[in-house]
């Protein structure tokens, strides 16, 4: 089975995130997406909203892909700070007998080979998946089909061991800072992300 990591706070979940997983199970790039959850990313300084509330917002999310998403929780078992190769590699214990793929942004997969034990822990040992937002030369030919995403043939990126798969979607100007912005300002973060998920930042108080 190929399994996809989707690392991230998620904090909270949008309709974005939830995209990029349609279009890796529709392209049958992956067979699973796993919401890999973070405790609390190392590089950001504002507290998320809490560990249990952000996975719950998740599994609300991805119902409707039924076995096909699950919401990942190795980070809850670390202390913080908790680098991405951490759940990496436990990952990589877990599914031994499965395909990994780590699935990331353009400007995410070009940060990478600076992760903290990116080449004793990462490299070689997964594949990628980069998600592109309607950028790039796969853009002309996303015009051509009546779907949401080009899926492009496995191509070589300096730094990596092995090649990644490319898949372009429609561009989506949806980020989590945006509808944490849109809260705070009393907006209504609908549709940008799901009306169970927006019930949940209201019935908790999340980002005033």
């Amino acid at each position: 089975m190929k399994i996809g990591l989707f690392l991230g706070s998620f904090n909270p979940i949008t309709v974005g995130h939830i995209a990029i997983a349609s279009c890796v199970l529709n392209s049958e790039t992956c067979d699973k997406v796993l919401f890999v959850v973070a405790k609390h990313n190392p590089w950001k300084k504002e507290e998320p909203a809490s560990f249990d509330i952000r996975c719950k917002m998740i599994e609300t999310s991805i119902k409707p892909f039924g076995n096909k998403c699950e919401v990942c929780r190795f980070e809850e078992e670390f202390e913080a700070p908790v680098f991405s190769y951490i759940p990496i590699t436990k990952a990589i214990e877990t599914y031994k007998d499965d395909e990994i793929f780590i699935i990331c942004g353009t400007d995410t997969i070009q940060r990478i080979p600076l992760w903290k034990n990116f080449k004793t822990h990462i490299k070689g040992k997964v594949k990628f998946v980069e998600v592109t937002r309607g950028e790039g030369n796969t853009i002309k030919e996303m015009e051509k089909l009546p779907c949401m995403f080009y899926k492009e043939s496995y191509y070589k990126r300096e730094f990596f061991e092995d090649y990644i798969e490319k898949i372009c979607i429609q561009r989506m100007d949806i980020s989590s800072t945006n509808v944490r912005w849109m809260v705070s300002k009393g907006m209504n973060p609908y549709p940008y992300v799901t009306e169970e998920v927006k019930n949940i930042i209201i019935e908790n108080n999340l980002y005033i």
